[in-house]
């Protein structure tokens, strides 16, 4: 998600494991701004059976307040290669992420 105002306050954000993940050994997702990935949720582990009721869920404080704006990103760590930026070592799985915010005046 880019161009997210810095006025942005959030009620909530989830990641949620919407079919389960396979392939590589193990796999985590979180949610945070452009370089820091993990201020918004920290990671939590994919591939779960209970997947799609594996989610991450969190009211985070802001991690901008002022002017201007920034971008919001997913981050996946594996314990072993997850792809190549073009492919994936991965042989399926899926996530939504869900941001609800309300932006100050």
């Amino acid at each position: 998600m880019s161009s997210v105002s810095a006025k942005s306050r959030y009620q909530w954000v989830m990641i949620q494991e919407a079919t389960q993940f396979t392939g590589t050994p193990s796999v985590t997702a979180s949610m945070g701004t452009s370089g820091v990935d993990t201020d918004l949720l920290i990671p939590f582990a994919l591939k779960q059976a209970t997947a799609p009721q594996n989610y991450n869920y969190d009211v985070p404080k802001p991690p901008a307040v002022g002017s201007g704006t920034y971008n919001l990103v997913l981050q996946f760590v594996g314990s072993a290669n997850l792809g190549n930026g073009t492919t994936t070592n991965m042989t399926a799985g899926s996530v939504n992420w869900e941001v609800c915010t309300t932006v100050v005046p």
